[in-house]
């Protein structure tokens, strides 16, 4: 079922990692080949000698609707690898096209008399070109070279004949890799298993994931064998967990860094990592005094060992004071949201790392500035947690690492946050399995804010709280009456709250003075009775990006909500038609939620947003309003006749 070319995929050592599970017993590694539009994985996994497992891709981490790589060992000792996939009832089946080629495997008995096996190059002579073909209900490999039919194995609903590679891959005891020898039962309790395999990143076959360059949730699957396959069983019940990581990761060139070149850190000061599922832990610190103005031009995630599945993501906030003030010393667990007393200077992101992530390298023409006259060397770290095992006695001093010269770049590169505002002003209704909402960064403000000619965005990071499914923003721009989309600022289709890292745009995003930037968030409210409100706490919601740009300018903040009087209009409407209990004297929060959610109020509250004008925070690093008039500013032309996203076509070659 699976093709094995007689070459490993892995001709260099892979560029990524990740760890899937607390135990370290699954772990894959992968590089990527953009000119053949290819992913080349290694597995490592240590399963026990009685159980099957899988790994693969869903949207948000599910076990339904999967892609899976399965793998498990019959009754006979012989090892099967299966392109697969569970459908809406997590009922499992091969896929009628297997589009996974695995081109290496090994496999041995730990702490045992097993001996290591070696495929392929290994062994030239193990079998190879097989024909699959089914008599009746059972699947026959027939070897090509002697004819030879040896019964595979028995299931239903796979119907079409291939040629593959199925070799009688046995855990021997001797070093025949068919087994012919001694087989005398092994005394231990693990099988470790090493598969190089690759795959397309669209492989056009509806039952496969469809690879993009946003967020990627990796599932496993580990469970006892009850019969002689897993196939055709349901795993909904079964053990299993995700990770999160953006597997196709753009191909950036990291430009030579000038000999001056050197590091600083800020970790954990030998944090006590609570026995709990969430910790948010915050501490304030004081970078190197840097009397000279420098240049960061990279940073990346130090991890420290045995924390690599506690530490889920991490930042650093400069903390913005007057020449000669101070901020107060804090060290210990917090909220999810919002910052401890005293502390809300501290606010400008200049590191963060989320699990899965690679270094972020600044582009040759950009860094970030650190150091110098009247430069505050305070910082916050903040470091996240995920603890589902609740451990306990682990000491973490992970952190950032950042690289810094006195080199000047020719800019200094800012962050902007586009999107929604923080208010209570936008809402998401109960029990909707997509709810958009968008934020506009308006023709006006960027024609007050940006330079004549243009800023460009290198890196953007994604924003919403628990209810997020999917965030994109787009840009638009203006001729004339021609309205034109250019190239997205980022794009996750699978977006999860808990994966929120820095990404590169490769190549950078030019964004000129007059365009228009539309960031849509899409909400899952199915699991709440009520409307979820926008605002800083971890129940509310949000909606932005902050993107990555050069050359700096004054403008901070493009972000907009509804307009206050069409929203005090719409709960008028509601109160007098249907004698709802709303006012805008109640305040928005208590309106909406005493609203009794149907499609027809759902409905009126999208059109609401759709249709009415923009309250505009275009606002300067100070926090006040650029010049003009940010009221009742008219929603931006966009092309086409809806502001949802562009749909993409996963099945498309």
């Amino acid at each position: 079922m699976l093709l094995v070319s007689g070459q490993s995929n892995l001709d260099q050592p892979p560029r990524y990692s990740l760890q899937l599970d607390p135990a370290g017993h699954f772990k894959i590694e992968w590089s990527l080949d953009y000119s053949q539009e290819i992913v080349k994985f290694h597995l490592t996994a240590k399963i026990s000698r009685h159980s099957w497992f899988a790994v693969g891709f869903s949207d948000h981490g599910e076990v339904t609707s999967a892609d899976l790589l399965v793998f498990w060992a019959d009754a006979i000792r012989v090892n099967h690898l299966v392109d697969a996939h569970t459908d809406q009832r997590g009922i499992l089946y091969p896929d009628n096209s297997q589009d996974y080629q695995v081109t290496a495997v090994s496999s041995h008995i730990v702490q045992g008399e097993g001996h290591l096996e070696s495929f392929l190059t290994r062994h030239p002579g193990i079998q190879r070109g097989l024909e699959l073909h089914r008599i009746r209900k059972s699947w026959y490999a027939t070897n090509i070279r002697n004819g030879r039919s040896d019964r595979y194995i028995q299931f239903k609903g796979h119907h079409r004949s291939r040629r593959i590679w199925r070799g009688p891959w046995r855990h021997s005891d001797d070093n025949q890799v068919g087994g012919e020898g001694r087989n005398r039962r092994p005394k231990a309790s693990f099988i470790k298993l090493d598969v190089n395999f690759q795959r397309k990143f669209r492989t056009c076959d509806r039952e496969d994931y469809a690879l993009d360059n946003g967020t990627t949730h990796v599932i496993y699957i580990e469970e006892i064998l009850t019969g002689d396959t897993p196939l055709g069983q349901s795993v909904t019940s079964l053990r299993h967990g995700v990770q999160k990581a953006q597997i196709l990761k753009p191909e950036v060139v990291q430009p030579p860094f000038p000999d001056d070149t050197w590091t600083f850190e800020v970790r954990a000061p030998k944090i006590s990592v609570p026995a709990s599922e969430t910790t948010y832990w915050w501490h304030t610190t004081r970078l190197p005094d840097i009397p000279q103005r420098h240049h960061i031009i990279k940073y990346e995630g130090v991890i420290a060992p045995g924390s690599e599945d506690l530490v889920h993501h991490m930042e650093v906030f400069h903390c913005v004071t007057h020449k000669g003030s101070s901020i107060p010393y804090f060290s210990g667990p917090g909220l999810g949201e919002g910052k401890p007393q005293g502390l809300g200077v501290c606010r400008h992101v200049i590191g963060a790392w989320a699990m899965g992530a690679q270094a972020m390298v600044y582009p040759e023409q950009a860094g970030v500035p650190v150091g110098g006259s009247g430069f505050s060397r305070y910082v916050l770290l903040e470091i996240h947690y995920n603890n589902p095992y609740k451990k306990s006695g682990i000491v973490d001093t992970s952190g950032i690492r950042f690289y810094v010269t006195s080199h000047l770049r020719q800019f200094e590169a800012g962050i902007m946050e586009l999107g929604l505002e923080y208010t209570n002003k936008m809402a998401v209704p109960p029990g909707q399995k997509r709810f958009s909402l968008s934020g506009y960064c308006v023709p006006g403000c960027t024609a007050k804010g940006l330079p004549p000619r243009g800023i460009h965005v290198f890196a953007s990071q994604l924003h919403t709280h628990l209810t997020g499914r999917r965030v994109i923003t787009r840009h638009v721009t203006y001729s004339g009456s021609d309205v034109t989309e250019r190239s997205e600022l980022n794009r996750d289709d699978h977006y999860s709250s808990h994966f929120q890292e820095i990404r590169r745009l490769e190549p950078p995003v030019t964004v000129m003075p007059g365009d228009a930037l539309i960031t849509t968030c899409d909400y899952d409210t199915r699991g709440r009775t009520s409307a979820t409100v926008g605002g800083f706490s971890i129940s509310d919601e949000m909606c932005v990006n902050y993107i990555h740009y050069y050359p700096k300018t004054d403008l901070e903040v493009c972000k907009s909500s509804v307009e206050t009087k069409a929203l005090d209009t719409f709960l008028f409407l509601l109160n007098r038609i249907s004698g709802a209990n709303v006012s805008p004297a109640m305040g928005y929060r208590a309106s909406y939620t005493n609203i009794e959610w149907t499609a027809v109020t759902t409905d009126l509250l999208d059109q609401l947003y759709a249709t009415s004008p923009l309250s505009m925070q275009c606002n300067a690093s100070d926090g006040g309003r650029l010049p003009g008039h940010w009221s009742h500013t008219p929603i931006p032309k966009l092309p086409g006749s809806t502001a949802q996203p562009i749909q993409l076509d996963n099945t498309k070659c």
